[in-house]
């Protein structure tokens, strides 16, 4: 997936345009000019999804098209089953895999054929990668994808609902707003769908990944915000306190239950006027926007089976992470956190003053202390912000995964097919896409490593698998297609991760340096982290040095691009030293 920036650069004239086939591989002459000029010329005609043989590319449009309309879902999946009842079915049997140009096909290139296909394709799991980079649309398609599955397959009413409005709402909670992309997934997610042998929808499973935690505190760069769910809570919990000017709730149902619980006026008047004006949350959406869009998410979090108990648990630790995270420089809670989340201030001014170390053997113990320095408890109470949310995501997702579990359903197929139903899956990967900004942090590194790490399983899923059936025909006599599967390594990976036996590779420096407790922030820019990664990757091919640079810099040729990442916060924020610490505390806090 591509975005229409890429797409927009150049734009050809009318007279200079020509038509394009639905799949370019079918031009005569394909190289990667005519791939873009093919590419912008449907763009340009809202074609905006084009075949590369099994590869199905898009380009977003940035703009409502009509292409996820419910009657083009319906057609998409009549032609695909009537496509696997036809005599071409057999050669879907032949162990080839299963692609967009396998049958044919009287509808244009869709993201609804690939899904439709997949269903019909010989195997019980399978899967969708979808990639690109940071605004190219695949949270749409990861949605679009589940609408489409839920509206065509059978399903009862409740599994449908489900698993259409799950996942709005871990958007709520791990989506943000980038430079890039205004509703950019900030942590992966791995959806797998449960099917019956006749397609029949059971449920899913639900594994997420890699939550940004370090967006929840700490200074936001320029055009940054956190997750929307703060700037949401901040709208209701500011409008109840009274401590928004103007700022006042729909008339709604829902709205009236929230001004009417004593627990809700309680958690508004402990934190309502505090996230009000709190400096990190002041350059939002509108109030009435965010009111408007949180109370689309309350129904969606009853729907994906929440209790209104929960709902408010869930605000009640937004608020307290928020307060947390505003709190690192004033040192003042007056006993909300308390309120909010149980734990008591003073276990928690003594957790961020002081350390406690027990030492000596079994029968003679010794306690030790030592009061903590200004920027270590400034640190924790960073760390501790950041902790508390991911368990709360990590909760949230818990509860919406339980509510679609396969198991539930199951119970709603007769016996007969409870066996069979046992492996017949859809997998879906959504994870963030390739980002590259004026300033790239340990966020951007960890990110575009994992999307290197897809791209190798795309070209490897791609060639290596053509390769094999070329050799194993008796087609590869020149070799070649064994030189282009040689060719789906990606040498940028051994920079980052290192090669046993050789250097240590970027991790190895950076895991050194946080294991030893070095701290560049306070001990540095992070020049010496960058001396000691260019003295052990600078002879890899894919290690850049900067030409000029203000500020302490190393650079890698990724697949999608060459990024320049600063140094200075890598080691801090690879360190999980604060981690076991604050695991306990929140363990011994009482709720």
């Amino acid at each position: 997936m591509v975005g229409a920036r890429e797409a927009r650069e150049g734009q050809l004239p009318m007279d200079l345009r020509r038509q394009y086939p639905d799949d370019l591989l079918l031009l005569e002459d394909l190289d990667d000019t005519e791939l873009v000029q093919g590419l912008r010329c449907r763009y340009e005609d809202l074609q905006i999804y084009t075949w590369v043989g099994g590869v199905l590319v898009s380009i977003n449009p940035y703009r409502e098209i009509g292409v996820f309309a419910k009657e083009l879902a319906e057609q998409y999946a009549n032609e695909a089953r009537e496509a696997h009842d036809s005599p071409f079915s057999c050669y879907m049997s032949s162990g080839r895999s299963f692609s967009g140009a396998n049958l044919p096909e009287k509808l244009p290139p869709h993201l609804f054929a690939v899904v439709a296909k997949a269903l019909y394709a010989p195997g019980k799991r399978h899967a969708l990668l979808i990639s690109g980079e940071s605004g190219a649309g695949k949270t749409e398609a990861t949605r679009a994808a589940l609408s489409f599955l839920a509206q065509t397959c059978g399903a009862g009413d409740a599994v449908r609902d489900r698993l259409l409005h799950s996942n709005p709402v871990l958007e709520a909670f791990g989506n943000a707003s980038t430079r890039q992309n205004g509703n950019s997934s900030r942590f992966g997610k791995f959806i797998e769908v449960h099917f019956s042998p006749n397609n029949q929808l059971l449920g899913a499973t639900l594994r997420p990944y890699m939550l940004e935690a370090s967006r929840v505190s700490g200074q936001l760069p320029k055009a940054e915000r956190t997750y929307h769910i703060f700037y949401q809570v901040r709208a209701v919990l500011g409008t109840l306190a009274g401590s928004l000017p103007g700022s006042v709730f729909p008339s709604s149902e829902l709205f009236e239950r929230i001004a009417g619980t004593p627990g809700w006026r309680e958690v508004a008047r402990h934190a309502g006027n505090a996230l009000a004006t709190s400096a990190r949350l002041a350059e939002g959406p509108s109030e009435e926007s965010c009111l408007v869009s949180f109370e689309d998410l309350y129904r969606r979090m009853l729907v994906a089976g929440m209790t209104h108990a929960q709902v408010l648990h869930c605000v009640s630790v937004v608020a307290a992470v928020g307060l947390l995270a505003d709190n690192v420089d004033q040192g003042q809670y007056a006993g909300a956190i308390e309120a909010l989340v149980g734990i008591s201030q003073t276990k928690l001014d003594w957790f961020l003053t002081h350390v406690e170390t027990i030492v000596g053997p079994a029968v003679r113990r010794e306690r030790l202390v030592r009061t903590r320095s200004e920027h270590e408890s400034k640190t924790l109470l960073s760390s501790l912000a950041q902790e508390l949310y991911t368990g709360l995501f990590n909760w949230v997702t818990r509860l919406v995964a339980q509510n679609l579990s396969p198991a539930r359903a199951e119970k709603e197929v007769p016996s007969v097919d409870r066996d069979a139903t046992v492996g017949r899956r859809l997998g879906l990967l959504d994870l963030y896409g390739f980002e590259v900004f004026a300033s790239n942090g340990f966020e951007q590194f960890l990110i575009n490593y994992c999307n290197e790490r897809i791209q190798q399983l795309f070209n490897r899923q791609v060639f290596l698998r053509e390769a094999e059936e070329y050799a194993a025909e008796g087609l590869d006599s020149q070799g070649c297609w064994q030189q282009l599967a040689a060719a789906c390594d990606l040498p940028a990976l051994s920079l980052v991760e290192g090669e046993p036996g050789g250097f240590a590779g970027i991790f190895g420096v950076v895991n050194d340096r946080s294991r030893c407790g070095f701290d560049p922030s306070s001990a540095g820019d992070g020049g010496d982290l960058v001396e000691a990664i260019t003295a052990s990757c600078s002879s890899h091919s894919r290690f850049r040095r900067p030409v000029r640079h203000s500020r302490p810099v190393f650079g890698v040729a990724h697949f999608a691009g060459e990024v320049f990442y600063e140094a200075r916060h890598f080691v801090h924020k690879n360190s999980s030293s604060h981690k076991p610490d604050i695991v306990a505390f929140l363990r011994g806090s009482g709720n």
